[in-house]
């Protein structure tokens, strides 16, 4: 008898570019956690029986038993120019709700669970600029969860979703029926995590690839980031986010790989902001739970080398893959991801096991290359570029602005002068005042940034030894 094909069935839903309303109000409760102040477009819902919102809801299941008259309705409202249909939405999803100032606040509020009968709706787009590769075994709740901070990404970006139902055994194809913009493959055996992903890449149709675990929470702000990054950034093939923990330390941001195929999660125990990630870095690797690919270059490696199937380094490989063929591999700044550790695919026993068989399968694969890295003693790499000469501290009486002074424009020049010579600069000043902007702007050039002195003290301690110059700047300074 002949093995069943991987590819049981294909359900798939049409994407509803033009189904704001249902998209938005189609749900019993939206919770996206996130520190208002730092973030862009930041919703936090407190309350989900707002009047308005109750009488929109009984308007979308009047329109639903009229399919004329709904048809009409979303065709007006895609009409509408995009910015207004964004406010719209906004508005629709804000309802009656609660700004967030604090993250106290925000821990504070809490959503509600996922309705069958309700269903879900994500504006997802017919012409997208990125495909969400959402590979899912089991754990429903945390997938619905995934899929709901994936509303707001669908507002940010044109975006297509194809969830891999990796043959799960506590929920089937039923379980989505009222799933709306999504596309779902189920598969007939399990294949784990590496084939699961090569076959839900397949369908993508997108440019970009933005590979998801469903453990995992996409804050806004994030995808945009990325796909920045990537397209100012040719010679950039991947580009990840920064995995945080929910209570908003920092699991991961970017990795460093050893001599001996073991790897350093770089950030992890840091605070959310901590200067010392907070910037454009190359890395070895990031991992999987949210990075976004090339789609060329992903199809040009054929997507994850299948010899690390089921799971575990086959992220590390294709980054490996990435900067053989003259790509770079980045971590972009102030893109975040809430990710539950480990909790979409094998228990810790097992995770350990296929850690280690699969790391001696990496080592044999690389082996010529990690001759050029560093051993492992424990200490990661907070530099800007993997080739660093080693690091560069200015300290100026105001941080720099590009739009201030003939001074601050010098000072650019000079930490740009300085990187071209291979070095990573960290800058300070005794006034920290400066506009987000302009913060932003440096940390997207790779510059690290201290709001004062005691923090660069600390910022630095530990890695003393990879200091080579400090540059003082005005007399006030010195």
């Amino acid at each position: 008898m002949e093995a069943p094909s991987p590819v049981d069935f294909i359900q798939f839903i049409p994407p509803q570019p033009e189904d704001y309303s249902e998209a938005c109000f189609l749900k019993e409760d939206f919770f996206i956690p996130t520190d208002a102040v730092s973030l862009p477009n930041s919703i936090v819902k407190a309350n989900a029986n707002s009047f308005f919102e109750s009488n929109v809801r009984r308007l979308v299941i009047y329109l639903r038993s009229h399919p004329t008259l709904k048809h009409f309705v979303k065709n007006l409202f895609r009409k509408l120019p995009s910015k207004i249909r964004f406010h719209l939405v906004q508005l629709a999803l804000s309802g009656n709700h609660a700004s967030a100032t604090n993250l106290n606040v925000i821990r504070n509020l809490r959503g509600g669970s996922y309705s069958i009968e309700l269903g879900l709706g994500i504006c997802t787009s017919q012409k997208p600029m990125v495909a969400v590769i959402l590979p899912v075994y089991n754990n429903f709740e945390l997938t619905m969860k995934c899929l709901q901070a994936l509303q707001v990404v669908a507002l940010e970006i044109e975006l297509e979703i194809i969830l891999i139902d990796d043959a799960s055994t506590n929920f089937d194809a039923t379980s989505f029926r009222n799933l709306r913009g999504v596309r779902y493959v189920r598969l007939a055996v399990n294949q784990g995590y590496t084939k699961a992903t090569n076959i839900g890449a397949s369908f993508a149709e997108a440019e970009f690839l933005f590979l998801l675990n469903n453990d995992a929470q996409v804050l806004p702000g994030c995808v945009p980031q990325l796909l920045q990054e990537l397209s100012s950034n040719p010679d950039v093939a991947i580009v990840g986010a920064t995995l945080i923990d929910p209570d908003y330390t920092i699991q991961e941001s970017g990795s460093q790989i050893f001599k001996d195929g073991s790897g350093h999660n770089l950030g992890n125990g840091m605070k959310m902001f901590d200067p010392r990630v907070q910037f454009a870095r190359e890395v070895d690797y990031c991992s999987a739970a949210a990075i976004l690919v090339r789609r060329d270059f992903w199809v040009s490696r054929a997507g994850f080398d299948e010899r690390f199937a089921p799971a575990y380094y086959e992220d590390s490989d294709l980054c490996m893959s990435a900067w053989k063929a003259g790509f770079r591999v980045m971590i972009a700044p102030n893109a975040f991801v809430i990710h539950q550790r480990s909790a979409s695919y094998a228990s810790s026993v097992e995770k350990n096991k296929l850690i280690e068989i699969n790391r001696m399968k990496f080592v044999e694969k690389w082996k010529d290359s990690l001759e050029f890295h560093w051993q492992n003693n424990g200490a990661g790499r907070y530099e800007a570029s993997r080739a660093s000469k080693g690091i560069v501290v200015v300290v100026d009486h105001l941080l720099p602005s590009f739009s201030r002074d003939s001074g601050s424009i010098r000072t650019i020049r000079l930490i740009e002068a300085l990187q071209v010579l291979g070095y990573h600069v960290c800058i300070s000043a005794l006034n920290p005042e400066s506009s987000v902007l302009d913060l932003r702007a440096l940390q997207s050039k790779g510059v690290e940034i201290y709001p004062d002195l005691q923090s660069l003290l600390f910022g630095l301690e530990g890695r003393k030894s990879r200091v080579r110059f400090v540059w003082l700047i005005r007399e006030q300074v010195i």
